[in-house]
């Protein structure tokens, strides 16, 4: 059997096999069983949506849907609640929606059916597997059930009555346990007649990477290191899943940068790449769930394009984040592995679940995938789904695209920085940013008409630079940062970034000096609560630092050694959630 995918899950059969020892591959042919999704539940509700409501969570900056449901049976919670509040990633405020690849959608008035597992980070209660833990029932008696929003292959979906949806209620629970019931998971509903709900909060249009309408590359970025469970931490996979979608349309999808761990919570909101994260790093995933990874995007809501009749929203970012429980992928082969992340781009690039059982985007992982050491190919239903938001048309002026390749060579005072344009539309100037931090702007900024530069002169110091490119139609979004270090005797950056966050705000960072090169006199610490945008510096003597109290949130973080000749580059950034 297999998992839903964006849900991204494996078979569910594998799944309990992989704590047994290694797979029957036999037993994984079919599709994956209510029933094992049922037993990887912490517990199920039937009842009626009564409001739906989207919320910035504002310890992690993301918005979640909360649907409440009066709740008419429950199974798995210690005390019968009267209601149940469900939080779903994703949603739409402000003019931005972020939309998660299957996410299971709600709607006042509707009777369901949902088995529920618990989010690590803050115990709240989500659906499991995505769409695939949601039913609704079509009427009042109960004998006619509609499965799940996205539907399923023709042919596949067995008739099921309320009673078959009570028997999985009655697996819920079993294996996995609910926490104590807390205000979020059993209020009170409410008496009498419930008033009129607010209603659902719904993204208008649905969302597309502009870019490939004048040939501008999006930019698939990897935490660094990859994957620990696969070869090369699994990058050569990567390189073949961007490119499995690119040269299929307009859209183009090439490799990126390395860069520090990224989850749907945090990220530039103009940002324009797809970052892949490894390891969860913002809870989002139950261990105990059969998801394996989450793929979506944000896009804006009122910057909107029509393509072959219906309407877009500009993509903004992308992410993909898969889960950090290693049993979940120990048996998998470099060929699951690839098409896992193939199908979490295509969510990426806004494209939803297809019908097709033995397509990419299906919304099952099939099995034979351990068989194959490559992923399975782009199957038509892949493609007529990836030509609806990217129909094959002449490109359309626009912006360059982000320069790539910048450099820079020091020999005494004189600098020499050089990039290459980026694919697509021409460029027609740049724009260089210094600046004395990481993502500052603070020391200038000098337009050039080629993609180099040789500044003769430049003071003692460490400088961060990125450039821009521009055209009549705009700019690009900025390079990533190069750093600058001119002057003998500035110490190099500290390496071994460690941090740890407690109950009651407690946090501690700790760090060694830089390997090697001038002595080192004092550190600081670059914090921010936005990827490379530090707006604090905290001065510390030693190599570590503990503090009490720290407030609720997501911050970055960077270490400095500085001397009296100066402070030299800041070490790679790291992410630190307080809870």
């Amino acid at each position: 059997m297999s998992r839903p995918f964006a849900a991204l899950a494996l078979p569910a059969a594998l799944a309990t096999l992989l704590t047994t020892g290694a797979p029957d591959l036999a037993a994984l042919a079919g599709r994956a069983s209510d029933e094992a999704l049922a037993r990887a539940s912490a517990g199920a509700i039937r009842g009626v949506v009564r409001t739906v409501e989207v919320r910035r969570d504002p310890a992690v900056n993301a918005p979640y849907t909360h649907v409440t449901l009066e709740v008419e049976r429950a199974w798995g919670f210690g005390a019968s609640p009267r209601a149940v509040e469900l939080k779903l990633l994703g949603g739409t405020l402000d003019g931005e929606t972020l939309a998660i690849g299957g996410q299971a959608r709600f709607a006042a008035g509707e009777t369901v059916f949902v088995l529920v597992d618990v989010r690590p980070r803050d115990h709240s209660l989500s659906v499991t597997g995505l769409d695939r833990g949601k039913w609704t029932l079509a009427d009042a008696s109960g004998l006619r059930v509609v499965r799940r929003d996205a539907g399923e292959a023709p042919g596949t979906a067995p008739a099921a009555t309320a009673a078959d949806l009570d028997a999985l209620g009655a697996l819920a629970g079993t294996v996995v346990r609910l926490p104590m019931p807390g205000p979020a998971q059993a209020g009170e509903a409410p008496g009498g007649a419930p008033a009129a709900p607010p209603p659902a909060v719904q993204a208008p249009v649905r969302g597309r990477w502009h870019e490939a309408d004048w040939g501008v590359p999006i930019a698939v970025d990897s935490e660094s290191g990859g994957h620990p469970l696969f070869p090369g931490g699994g990058l050569g996979q990567l390189v073949r899943a961007a490119a499995a979608w690119s040269g299929r349309s307009p859209l183009l999808v090439q490799p990126g940068v390395l860069r520090g761990p990224r989850c749907f919570a945090n990220g530039e909101p103009d940002d324009g790449r797809i970052s892949v994260t490894y390891g969860d790093p913002c809870d989002e995933i139950a261990d105990t769930s059969p998801v394996l990874a989450l793929g979506g995007a944000y896009y804006s809501t009122t910057e909107v394009r029509v393509v072959g009749g219906t309407a877009f929203g500009k993509h903004t970012r992308g992410m993909v984040v898969l889960d950090n429980t290693a049993s979940k992928f120990a048996w998998l082969s470099t060929g699951c592995y690839e098409q896992i992340l193939t199908h979490e781009l295509g969510h990426a690039i806004g494209l939803p679940h297809v019908d097709t059982p033995d397509a990419v985007m299906s919304a099952w992982l099939d099995p034979a995938c351990v068989n194959r050491t490559e992923s399975l190919p782009l199957q038509p239903a892949d493609l007529s789904a990836l030509a609806e938001p990217y129909p094959a048309a002449a490109t359309t002026p626009g912006p360059p695209g982000t320069p790539g390749g910048l450099t820079a060579v020091v020999s005494g005072s004189r600098v020499a920085l050089a990039w290459m344009p980026s694919l697509g539309p021409a460029a027609s100037a740049f724009r260089l940013i210094a600046g004395s931090a990481p993502g500052a702007a603070d020391i200038g900024q000098v337009a050039v008409g080629t993609p180099g530069l040789v500044v003769d002169g430049v003071g003692r110091g460490v400088y961060y630079v990125r450039v821009v490119a521009a055209n009549a139609h705009g700019e690009s979004a900025p390079s990533h940062d190069v750093v600058v270090v001119v002057g003998d005797g500035l110490p190099g950056a500290p390496i071994g970034l460690l941090a740890a966050a407690g109950p009651g705000g407690a946090v501690r960072l700790a760090w060694q000096p830089p390997p090697g090169g001038p002595g080192v006199s004092r550190y600081a610490l670059l914090v921010g609560v936005s990827p490379d945008r530090p707006t604090a510096r905290i001065a510390v003597a030693q190599t570590s630092i503990a503090a009490q109290g720290v407030p609720p949130g997501t911050y970055f973080v960077r270490a400095v050694a500085e001397n009296g000749a100066g402070a030299g580059p800041a070490s790679p950034e790291i992410m630190v959630v307080v809870p």
